[in-house]
């Protein structure tokens, strides 16, 4: 989640009064992520107000609504979009959500790491019924040549099978917690069918690895996944891609420093992590 598209706010406010008939009393930015615009919007109920890039397609904003539909029915805690409604904000592309109760955490107990890992599989296992299906910009041939490293892996012989659905951002502010219970998780924005070690090396890097690996925690996230066996080679080269992603994502749009992530390219590049 994100805030940087400006609201006048009188103008907001009278486009919802005549779209969903709803009567905005205050809106507040909520200020974090790197990606679109939020706004917290409190009439009688709290909800949420997105505001997308200009370059943002219709087609995309309405697989992400199919999608959250879906694993709402699934009982998968993701915000409903307010009557399926798209509308047009200066010419930006605009949903409102339902808002959850809850909050995002810091650091990660081995308790809600295992309710974690238990979430995300019951997402990846629903997923196999939903007809969208959609390819990953940054899949692994595209990040190691993008960063000119791709002799380092022989993927031509690793079995990269298992696809899923994945969520593709699964941020910590993207996560809300009540006590141990996730309560809530939102922005399905880069979700594609990939391996499910795509998510899974994506929530390592960014909940259990800061300045070393968390080993324990891992542990306890994987149990909650209920993983039988660990390719340690795809779980690896995952490691390392996702972190190139991040890294190349901050470093293009300059809004977070990439060089957390550079670090944590180096560390996984000098030093191959099993589990």
């Amino acid at each position: 989640m994100a805030s940087y598209i400006k609201l006048k706010k009188k103008k907001i406010c009278i486009k919802i009064k005549k779209i969903f008939n709803i009567k905005i009393k205050k809106i507040k930015e909520i200020k974090c992520g790197t990606e679109n615009s939020n706004y917290l919007l409190i009439s009688n109920k709290k909800y949420i107000l997105t505001i997308f890039k200009k370059n943002t397609k219709k087609k995309f904003l309405k697989e992400n609504i199919l999608l959250l539909n879906f694993l709402y029915m699934k009982n998968i805690p993701c915000p409903k979009v307010l009557d399926n409604k798209i509308f047009k904000y200066e010419n930006n592309s605009c949903l409102i959500l339902k808002f959850l109760k809850g909050r995002s955490v810091n650091k990660c107990s081995n308790r809600k790491s295992f309710y974690l890992g238990k979430l995300l599989k019951k997402i990846h296992n629903s997923s196999f019924s939903f007809f969208v299906r959609k390819k990953n910009k940054f899949n692994i041939e595209y990040l190691l040549k993008k960063c000119n490293i791709k002799g380092i892996f022989n993927i031509k012989n690793i079995n990269f099978n298992n696809i899923f659905i994945n969520h593709g951002d699964i941020f910590m502010d993207n996560v809300f917690y009540k006590k141990n219970k996730i309560i809530g998780i939102f922005d399905f924005y880069f979700f594609c069918c990939e391996n499910n070690f795509y998510d899974i090396s994506i929530i390592v890097n960014e909940w259990f690895f800061k300045n070393k690996i968390k080993k324990k925690r891992i542990k306890y996230f994987l149990k909650g996944y209920n993983i039988k066996y660990i390719n340690n080679t795809i779980f690896y080269i995952y490691l390392l891609v996702s972190a190139i992603r991040f890294f190349l994502s901050r470093f293009l749009n300059k809004k977070k420093n990439p060089f957390f992530y550079l670090k944590k390219i180096i560390i996984l590049k000098n030093e191959k992590f099993y589990i």
